[in-house]
């Protein structure tokens, strides 16, 4: 079986794995898999073997033909692509349980550092569906991507307006938890509130090197792999 490892290096001899396998269709790159070991990837999208499609995370081995997941899948969201999908897992779960640990009420201000990044367009977006208003320092180059996404105010990346909550994509992660159900709130939160899942790259399967490379650039949104 092929897949990608740290180097990265593709290989065409990794066991096939046992259990529910999922045949992975789509996945993206995220800042974690330029410092894994052994398999790469972390999110995916793919078909299981009775042929529902579904989306969801792994902690590694994403970026494979075939993997079985943990307990963070659940179905594609209706609204999205394959492709959107397999870039939605690990940036939108992140997002979603960095907003709801913020128990958000209608007209909270939220200020977003990284918004232009992946788990950035995440939380706007989120945050809006939660009735807040959103503010994000970025660059001026950023600024008509962040107001499509639903921010209110782009600020002078050295802005920090006053605000009722931050969420800071650009310092180390806090230690946030997913639960099982994780999953499924986000997808059925990107189909009731038309949640975009901007990609600003495609690559292939076998542009994965190409891909890790893009990634250390300046980008709004993701780099899909399918």
């Amino acid at each position: 079986m092929k897949g990608w490892i740290a180097g990265p290096e593709l290989v065409d001899d990794l066991p096939e794995p046992e259990g529910d396998v999922i045949a992975v269709r789509a996945t993206s790159v995220n800042n974690i898999d330029r410092f894994t070991e052994g398999v790469l990837g972390h999110d995916f999208a793919g078909v299981t073997a009775d042929g529902d499609e579904v989306f969801g995370v792994v902690w590694g081995g994403a970026w494979a033909e075939r993997i079985v997941p943990g307990e963070l899948v659940a179905p594609k969201p209706k609204t999205l692509s394959m492709a959107e999908a397999g870039a939605a897992g690990l940036a939108g779960l992140f997002a979603l349980v960095y907003v709801e640990s913020l128990n958000l009420k209608r007209g909270d201000r939220v200020l977003i550092e990284g918004a232009n990044g992946g788990a950035g367009a995440f939380a706007i977006q989120l945050c809006v569906a939660a009735g807040a208003t959103v503010i994000a320092p970025a660059l001026s180059i950023d600024e008509a991507y962040l107001r499509s996404l639903g921010a209110s105010e782009v600020t002078e990346r050295e802005d920090h307006p006053p605000a009722d909550h931050v969420i800071d994509f650009v310092s180390p992660a806090r230690g946030l938890k997913a639960s099982s159900g994780s999953m499924t709130r986000l997808g059925e939160l990107i189909d009731a509130h038309a949640i975009r899942v901007p990609i600003c790259e495609a690559f292939t399967f076998g542009q994965i090197e190409d891909a890790l490379e893009a990634f250390g650039e300046h980008k709004q949104g993701k780099l899909s792999v399918a």
